[in-house]
């Protein structure tokens, strides 16, 4: 596993389960499927991948050392983690970084054996030219979209006719140049030259 710790100011995150009170049945859980860590919230971050605000800030673990995360990244939830991490890493470097964020996503919701499903790619979005809004795209109903393919595209420059600045006109207004030499034609080239000796 490829060490991270390059990444500027990561995070440190304790492990440790919260202390549940006798009236919390379903710790950290809440009615829309998101599992809620409480952070400080107090600036207004956006999330890395969906760019919606963040209300409840979730991170991507990059390295489990001591009973802690070292985690980086900003997200609104932990499905936005998931597709950050399938865009950003690739081999055998992203599927150790999604088994981590699976722990940490069960470590930190008191759950076991959950697995944390990425939202679709980004472009469905409709901030980004989809068609989906922020709702239906963090929607369980969203999670089966395939991929995103955009076809082949060849970008043709821009051709400008008519008044350019690195054409001059000729001054009596014709249109039409005539060319004409200042030096006359050698009449003998060098070849010729060559050949005569």
């Amino acid at each position: 596993m490829e060490d991270n710790t390059h990444l500027e100011n990561p995070m440190i995150v304790s492990v440790k389960p919260p202390t549940l009170s006798s009236e919390e049945i379903l710790p950290g859980y809440s009615g829309d499927g998101y599992c809620d860590i409480p952070k400080d919230t107090n600036n207004s971050t956006l999330c890395w991948n969906c760019v919606r605000k963040i209300e409840t800030e979730t991170n991507l673990p990059i390295k489990y050392e001591n009973g802690s995360f070292y985690v980086y990244g900003s997200f609104c939830c932990f499905g936005c983690a998931a597709r950050y991490l399938l865009d950003t890493y690739h081999n055998q470097e992203m599927w150790e970084k999604y088994v981590l964020l699976n722990y940490y996503y069960n470590s930190m919701c008191q759950k076991q054996g959950e697995h944390v499903n990425p939202v679709p790619d980004k472009r469905l979005l409709s901030v980004f030219g989809g068609e989906m809004s922020y709702t239906e795209y963090h929607s369980e109903s969203s999670k089966n979209i395939g991929a995103v393919s955009i076809p082949p595209v060849f970008v043709v420059n821009h051709v400008v006719h008519g008044n350019d600045s690195r054409y001059k006109q000729s001054d009596d207004g014709k249109s039409e140049l005539k060319l004409f030499r200042k030096n006359p034609i050698k009449k003998h080239t060098i070849l010729d030259k060559l050949s005569n000796t």
